[in-house]
Formats: C-alpha cells, structure tokens, sequence
C-alpha cells in the first residue's frame, strides 16, 4: 500500500485555523522585508549619489587647485515622466592635468577635457539657480577649479559645497521609515514566534486559547488511565 503523499499545495495551504494565522504571519514579514529592502535601497542610492560626493569635495586631500580654460557653456532640461520640470548648467573646461609637456604610453596628454555642474553631485534644480550660474562665466574664460585625479574628466569651481536641503529631507524621512519598519518587523518576528508556541485554536469554545503545561496530557498519564478503566 502507498503511503499518502500530500502534494507541495497541501502541505503549504494545510488547513485549520492557525495554519491560516501563520500563513498570514509569513506574508506580513515578507512584504515588511521587501519595503524595507526598497527602503535601504533609496537611502543607499541618495547616500552615494548625492552625499558622498559632497563629502569627499570637502576632504582638502582628494582635490588639488588647478586653472581650467572655459571652452563650452550649456544648459540642460529635464523633465521627469511629464510631471517635473528641473535645469542644471554645465560648463565643458580644459585644464592641465600633468605639468610636463611630454606625452608617452606611460604618461596621459597633458591637458584634460572636463565638466563642471552648478553643483558637484549633478543633480538638477531651479532654472534660477542653473541660470545664476551660467551667468558667471563665458566662453574663453580662465577660472579657479578643482580637480580629482581618481574622476579627471569632472572637476568643480566652488569649495566646499552643501548637500541640498531636500536632500537631508529625504534621507531623513526614509531613515525614520527604516526604524519604524525594523521595529515592525522585531515586533512581528516575537508576536509569530509567542503566537506558535502559545496559542492554540479551541473549535468547542471557537475562541483561541492559552496553550500551558496543564492543557498538554502526557502519554503516560493517558496510559495509566486507560489502565485503571
């Protein structure tokens, strides 16, 4: 005779009522896992590509003071999914990278091509505010810049640099978000694990009860009664 085999379905799906509650345990701690992980995710992208650099523009060590020659002036338009409108200047300038003449294989062409932003992380903002900067320079201008020998093709005119406000903002709102879903989840996590070991569903009574030692018969117990009968 074959023994019954349940099929993965049944064994996922089994019935009864506290099957169901943890079921649906599980499917609280999965989706509070993934809003957290797209959380994480944000913060970590914000973090890279809006903090860091402005950090690292601030470390005097990373960016040496050269002279760039303004060779281009633009302004550049975005519009996000129909719904925003921003602008971000840019200028296209040549500096000096090494202060020898001489090109080999071992030694890069002396001067470089680079790009300068309103601000160092690229991110777009206000027509005022690309605009403001444009208006200071022209075509054939010497300037001040700032250079990094690890990222030669982007340099900057100003130092140091602030991380935009909404920018703070958001990291903030997405670090109390963070907190409050990790405190979601250790609080799901204990109710599960309290509710698995504690609570057991009583058709007779239709209410869930306290499991305790009182409420478990052991074998021996029951055999000995059986015995007695």
């Amino acid at each position: 005779m074959q023994p019954n085999v349940q099929s993965p379905r049944q064994v996922i799906f089994t019935p009864g009522r506290k099957q169901q509650s943890i079921r649906r345990y599980w499917l609280l701690i999965f989706f509070t896992s993934i809003v957290l992980a797209i959380l994480a995710a944000f913060l970590n992208g914000f973090w890279l590509t809006s903090v860091q650099p402005v950090i690292n523009l601030n470390d005097e060590t990373s960016y040496t003071t050269t002279t760039c020659n303004v060779v281009g002036i633009r302004l550049e338009h975005d519009v996000t999914i129909g719904l925003h409108t921003s602008w971000r200047g840019e200028l296209t300038v040549i500096y000096n990278r090494t202060k020898t003449a001489t090109t080999t294989s071992s030694n890069p062409p002396n001067t470089r091509t680079a790009t300068i932003h309103d601000h160092i992380t690229g991110i777009y903002g206000s027509f005022e505010f690309a605009t403001t900067f444009l208006d200071r320079y022209e075509i054939g201008q010497q300037i001040k810049c700032y250079v990094n020998e690890k990222k030669p093709y982007y340099a900057t005119a100003k130092l140091p640099q602030a991380v935009y406000s909404i920018i703070i903002f958001s990291c903030l709102l997405l670090g109390i978000g963070i907190i409050a879903f990790v405190l979601l989840l250790i609080i799901t996590l204990y109710s599960f694990a309290k509710f698995v070991k504690t609570k057991e569903w009583n058709e007779d009574k239709g209410s869930w009860v306290q499991i305790t030692t009182s409420n478990i018969v052991k074998p021996d117990e029951t055999e000995g009664e059986e015995e007695k009968n």
